[in-house]
Parts: structure tokens; sequence; C-alpha cells
């Protein structure tokens, strides 16, 4: 007889957020749109994944929760969330790891939170449904003393007043505390969050990252940061994961990948970052062209199109090496030839 997930144990704090080997995810009449992706995230840990659009990294994001549309095709070695493999899993089984061992952090949280429910009977909803609550009437004092915890575990002011509000009576970094209270209310191992401060100002943006490092402090709850702000990354993430045309191209630590980057588009798009010497009126650096369709199925370095460094070894497949002096591992011949030799 065939275990499912909801009659497995509970996952040593041993094991790993996250463990993923080999994730292809392709759509009919097209190359993948993403192809052959590792990720591991430990316990605690933050890793971001930074690229620009259409580089497949929130497809990565919502694969993990099984919130693909039904045309997607998800192919993995392994594919696993607090030791529960989610391979070939049905529905049913991926209904018992969402909330429970994965949850998710949108990005326009207006648009994930119910606008005719009080902010209190979403999160109880959460917890009744992850099995947080018998749901008896017995029980409403205690959902209501757990759902004012995770309000105040989220830092949002006068949280017994919250309770009673609706999300549009709420500011926007109120509302995305909420999502994020939500999204821990059954305790997961890992939260996925998709570009959650994007439509935040600088300021909010801050203090909701300040707060995803607190909850990882406090809780050990492991983070998918998924972002195209290098700022971001570089300010949250212990690893940080850079994609293109659905490839990892680059990974480590942001102080080796953003301070010394191995490959020419990760340079590339630290350059068009401004910065504080930047000359007034001047344009900043681009990377000419964009993602194609054919860039996805190339067989040979998929950047190479648009790559001021592209030779003709670049038409051969490449695969993630070890940069010699560091933890990094890069997609790019330019790894093993000294700086002299560029």
């Amino acid at each position: 007889m065939t275990t499912t997930l909801t009659e497995s144990p509970t996952a040593p704090a041993t094991t790993l957020a996250l463990d993923v080997d080999g994730l292809s995810i392709g759509y009919a009449n097209g190359p993948d749109a993403v192809s052959d992706v590792s990720l591991s995230v430990g316990p605690g840990e933050i890793l971001g994944i930074i690229g620009e659009s259409g580089c497949g990294k929130s497809s990565v994001g919502l694969s993990l929760l099984g919130l693909l549309p039904s045309s997607a095709s998800v192919r993995a070695r392994r594919m696993a969330v607090a030791g529960h493999d989610l391979v070939g899993r049905s529905d049913r089984d991926l209904h018992a790891v969402r909330g429970n061992d994965v949850s998710m952090i949108f990005q326009e949280p207006m648009n994930a939170l119910n606008p005719v429910m009080r902010i209190g009977d979403q999160i109880v909803e959460v917890l009744r449904l992850h099995g947080r609550s018998a749901g008896r009437r017995a029980d409403r004092a205690g959902e209501r003393a757990r759902a004012l915890e995770l309000l105040r575990l989220v830092q949002v002011p006068e949280p017994e007043l919250r309770l009673r509000q609706f999300p549009h009576q709420l500011s926007g970094g109120m509302r995305q505390r909420v999502m994020i209270a939500v999204a821990m209310a059954a305790e997961p191992r890992l939260l996925v969050a998709d570009e959650p401060t994007t439509a935040l100002d600088v300021t909010v943006q801050a203090q909701i990252l300040d707060l995803l490092r607190d909850l990882r402090d406090r809780t050990g709850t492991a983070v998918v940061l998924v972002s195209h702000d290098l700022g971001v990354i570089a300010e949250t993430c212990d690893r940080v994961v850079v994609m293109y045309a659905g490839q990892v191209i680059e990974e480590g630590t942001p102080a080796e990948v953003l301070s010394a980057p191995g490959h020419p588009y990760t340079a590339g798009l630290l350059a068009s970052v401004p910065t504080a010497d930047h000359e007034p009126g001047t344009d900043l650096p681009t990377i000419r062209g964009g993602i194609t369709a054919d860039d996805r199925a190339r067989a040979g370095c998929r950047f190479a199109p648009r790559c001021p460094a592209a030779r003709t070894e670049c038409g051969q497949p490449q695969a993630l090496r070890p940069v010699p002096g560091d933890g990094r591992r890069v997609r790019c011949v330019l790894a093993d030839i000294t700086e002299e030799d560029r």
C-alpha cells in the first residue's frame, strides 16, 4: 500500500526545508520554461532567486506548492519539502503539504486576502483548514488568541482592532504583514515569498524584509525569496541563485555573487543598478535584447546572443562548474579562464 503524505510522520528538524533535483517545467508546443533546476535550502536559511522577467523564477516558486496551471508539465528527479517528496503526488496529497509544510507570500496581498472577510476570520479559517483548530464553539477563544498571537508575531500594531477590520481598512504594509501571518498560521517549515515588497514604498519594504529575517531567527522557518531587486537579495539572503532563460547560471553567497560576479549576465544586472557615484544625465548600462523561446531551446549558453564576451566555446552545452577559490558555481566557460585571458 502506498503511504500518502497525509500519513507521513513529521519530518525531523535536521531535514532540508527544500531539496530539489532536476526540476523542469514545460508547456505544450514550446521549449521548457524551466530546465534542470536543482536547489537546496536548510532550516532557517534564506535563499534568493533573481533574474529578469521570463527567467522562470516565479514558476519555480509556484511549482513547490502545486500552483502552476494544469497545462504545465512538472518533472523532477526529486522535489521534497520538509522531507516529503512531491514528485507524482496527487492534488489531495499536495493539499496536506500546502500550509502545513510550505506556504506562500504573494506579491499583492489585496488580491490574496478575501475582501469581504474580517482579518481575524481569515486567519481562523486557515487554522481550521490545516487542523490547528477543531472548529467547535469551545475553541473560539483559543482561535482568537492564536490569531492575535500571529498578528503580534508579524508586528501588526493594535492587533485586537485589526482582527475586526477588513483588508481595505489596512495600509499596504499592514496587509502584507497579515498575509505573512496567514502564511505562518500552520507553522510551515518553508515560506516562498514571490516579490513580497514590489508594491511597497522603500520604508515599508525595509520593514517587511526585517520581519522576514526576524521570523527566520525566531521560528527557524526557511525562506525562498523570489525577486528582481538585487538590493533586496543582498540585504536579506544567505545564498543567492541567478536564473536566466529557465536555467540556474550562477549560485553562491551574496558577497561572492554580487561583489565579484562570475557570469556576464550577473555582471550586466549589477551594472544596470543605479549607484551613488553614477554621473547625472548619463544612461545606465543595459543588457541588449531579451529572453526568447529560442534562447530556452538553445543547446549552448542561453545568454550567448546577448553576451559581450561570447566566444566559440559558448555554442557547446554548459554545466554549472565550481569557481576556483570560492564556493560559487557558474554556468559559463569564463569560469575556467583567468581575468588576464578574458
